[in-house]
């Protein structure tokens, strides 16, 4: 091939790229992240993510100090973007301490740390670059998931839109900085090897993503029902696929684990779940004490039906093997993914912190285009409260990097900003009526979609 004949192959490759569907959807999303990413930043949580990458750096376990209170996973990401920020950046500063925000700490504590410390913009932008690439990964294998069953771009280009153009996906990664986006890449990842029947890797998936964040543990029970409905009839096939399963779980725990292992601190890495049940039982968890629901007595009771939400999906998931009788695996997939959109909604129905619901929307997509458009409806009045919870909690300290950084806006304004949050509105503060209105939103939305599903599902028995 010549030089000329090279060029115009090029060429023609980037015009199709141009006019793909999926091309528009992924331009209008970076745009927004890459506006987003350097202007807005919730203090909080980066502000650990600093520690972490500061203690790591310092040769300790992530363990060793006080910091980091999440499963392994993020930890060793962590690791790894302070490593590559290091040496690509020299990361000699990862954030300033500012005097002006301490006579605030006891009105602002969920908006910065006790330390008063704030992250630099361009640490800040260094954080949210992994997250916005596993945004991109999951987009490409939604895009795919829904090609292989209706074969049309146009409709796998709508399904990604509703992921990757998502208000709380957007928030999550470009201004929250929270790593939930993981789990749901691996989770996803997971779905398609269980469908590929690749059940070593799809074990090997799903407990990365459970190790990232704990809620997609749940799915194991709906993958251990489609392998048995999948070889129903055929015990040794099931016995084998679900050993080859469990042998991937097995293989990430022992990798994931072996670090704490060998410095002793294994029972702390399960500090994640401890601290919250402890913070739960003695009310001094990092709600914001509103009402029952989200109180510490609401919490407990979150805790507690969790038992009876994992009843419930078992029973689903014997529901789909026992109906996977005489099912072709076109349906049995079907069921697959409408099993996966319940059991995550389920998982979450207590309007939990809004970057958890990332794991429901990827299945929520799935099932709009390819099954009931009408679903749309729960989507959007879930997404849009969510995105407006996440803003009650951090509200205008997302500002704060760019107010001490840049002349863009002062950081006094900032300050005066968030004191605005706390004016009070009927005898409640703004910020806590704002987190309740948009709270129920929140749950409203996740709620409908239960109401849809089975409406959906009656009218198909009736019809």
């Amino acid at each position: 091939m010549g030089r000329g004949e090279a060029d115009n192959f090029y060429a023609e490759r980037f015009r199709r790229s141009v006019k793909h569907p999926l091309f528009l959807v992924i331009m209008i999303g970076l745009a927004i992240r890459l506006i987003l990413m350097p202007l807005l930043t919730y203090a909080y949580d980066i502000s650990f993510w600093a520690t972490t990458i500061q203690n790591i750096m310092s040769g300790n376990g992530l363990y060793d100090l006080p910091g980091y209170y999440y499963s392994p996973v993020w930890g060793y990401i962590l690791g790894a973007v302070g490593s590559v920020g290091n040496m690509l950046l020299g990361l000699s500063s990862m954030g300033s301490f500012f005097e002006e925000l301490l006579p605030s700490l006891h009105l602002f504590k969920n908006s910065y740390t006790s330390t008063a410390i704030v992250t630099t913009i361009e640490f800040n932008v260094l954080m949210k670059v992994p997250l916005v690439i596993s945004d991109l990964l999951v987009t490409w294998m939604l895009y795919s998931l829904i090609k292989e069953k209706t074969g049309d771009e146009r409709k796998a280009a709508a399904g990604a839109a509703l992921w990757f153009l998502c208000p709380i996906v957007i928030y999550a990664s470009s201004v929250h900085a929270t790593f939930d986006t993981f789990s749901v890449m691996f989770m996803l990842l997971a779905v398609m090897l269980l469908r590929k029947e690749r059940y070593l890797f799809a074990g090997v998936s799903i407990a990365a993503a459970t190790f990232t964040k704990l809620f997609p543990a749940y799915l194991v029970i709906v993958f251990i029902a489609y392998i048995a409905a999948r070889y129903r009839g055929n015990k040794s096939a099931i016995v084998k696929n679900l050993t080859r399963g469990a042998g991937g779980i097995l293989i990430v725990t022992l990798l994931m684990y072996a670090p704490m292992l060998l410095d002793g601190t294994f029972i702390e890495s399960f500090f994640f779940i401890t601290s919250r049940i402890g913070g739960v039982s003695t009310g001094t968890g990092d709600g914001l004490d509103l009402f029952s629901l989200l109180s510490s007595t609401g919490m407990m009771i979150v805790i507690i039906a969790q038992f009876f939400i994992l009843t419930f999906i078992s029973y689903l998931g014997y529901r789909m093997y026992a109906g996977g009788k005489g099912m072709d695996e076109e349906r049995l997939d079907d069921r697959l993914l409408l099993l996966a959109l319940v059991t995550t909604a389920l998982s979450l129905m207590w309007i939990p912190s809004p970057q958890y619901l990332l794991i429901i929307i990827p299945f929520l997509a799935y099932r709009i285009v390819v099954n009931d458009r009408k679903l749309i409806i729960p989507w959007a009045v879930m997404t849009v409260g969510a995105v407006l919870f996440a803003f009650s909690t951090s509200h205008f300290s997302v500002l704060l990097s760019l107010g001490a950084y840049t002349d863009i806006i002062d950081l006094g304004t900032v300050i005066s900003l968030m004191e605005s949050m706390y004016t009070s509105v009927l005898g409640i503060s703004l910020q806590k009526l704002l987190f309740i209105i948009t709270g129920v939103m929140e749950g409203i939305g996740l709620w409908m979609i239960f109401l849809f599903v089975y409406l959906r599902r009656r009218h198909s028995i009736n019809g």
